[in-house]
């Protein structure tokens, strides 16, 4: 493998370079994450991202047979949204 070419995890090809906001904007596929990798970028623990699915709360997800997956774009709205000015 060449430091250029996409690197594999598990059967998903993976890019080298990050997907911008922009890129999604223009019509690039959709970038889900699993509950982990959401996980990991809220420093949570799967087990709250199960808690605020089962009380329908937190981002939208999907579901692929048993797997959960986070669109990127729902994960975006749902951090902008969540976004406060003051603690009132």
């Amino acid at each position: 493998m060449t430091a250029s070419s996409p690197r594999r995890r598990g059967n998903r090809q993976q890019s080298s370079q990050p997907i911008t906001p922009d890129q999604l904007q223009r019509g690039a596929s959709e970038i889900f994450l699993t509950e982990d990798e959401l996980a990991d970028r809220w420093k949570h623990r799967p087990k709250t991202l199960r808690n605020l699915r089962s009380a329908g709360k937190g981002p939208a997800f999907h579901k692929f047979g048993s797997s959960v997956r986070y669109a990127l774009s729902d994960i975006l709205q749902y951090e902008a949204s969540a976004k406060r000015l003051s603690s009132c």
